[in-house]
């Protein structure tokens, strides 16, 4: 059996996380509390948003004893001559990363849309019970960035209502969603 506890020590010993003369980035104090935090609290689920995959690499690197389901927050980009929603490459790169289960968020979980938090959690609950990675009793570890803050949350999956996402959030759901969710694939199993 693997010792999830002991590589974590291991790991932040090697990196002087445990020396107060060495100073962490907030990417590895964020990664390395939440796989703490997931560990202490006994979580089944570390939920992580991302733009870049960035900070599911970094919470995978301490290789947590749960899954770390990762959603993809696309982001509008243009050429000069077209717009589309980038996400899709760094979705699949997530892949490479071990206990990784990366989902690509919809189009309207733009970076500017702080007011929408709670639809964000919402959203990454009701996937992780369609991938069966949570149940109702279960605790979850939460990374995101709010505004220009990275936050850590320890949230009960029974208390995020997944049944009433916003009605104002499901009419604007577009032709384009299914084609930007066709760029990850739809089978998860490692």
């Amino acid at each position: 059996a693997y010792n999830h506890s002991s590589h974590y020590k291991k790991l932040m010993g090697a990196l002087g996380g445990y020396d107060d003369k060495v100073l962490l980035s907030k990417t590895e104090s964020l990664a390395s509390s939440a796989v703490r935090a997931a560990d202490k609290t006994q979580a089944d689920l570390i939920i992580c948003f991302t733009q870049s995959g960035t900070s599911a690499r970094m919470i995978a690197k301490y290789r947590p004893p749960v899954p770390i389901l990762t959603i993809v927050i696309p982001t509008l980009v243009s050429d000069k001559i077209k717009w589309r929603f980038s996400g899709g490459s760094q979705a699949r790169q997530c892949l490479l990363y071990r206990g990784v289960r990366p989902v690509l968020g919809e189009p309207l979980m733009g970076p500017q849309k702080s007011y929408l938090d709670d639809y964000f959690l919402q959203f990454a609950v009701s996937k992780a019970k369609e991938l069966n990675l949570a149940k109702d009793g279960n605790y979850a570890v939460v990374t995101q960035r709010i505004g220009g803050s990275d936050v850590l949350k320890i949230v009960l999956i029974d208390e995020i209502d997944t049944t009433s996402i916003g009605p104002q959030l499901k009419n604007q759901r577009t032709s384009s969603q299914a084609a930007i969710d066709t760029m990850v694939p739809v089978s998860y199993t490692h």
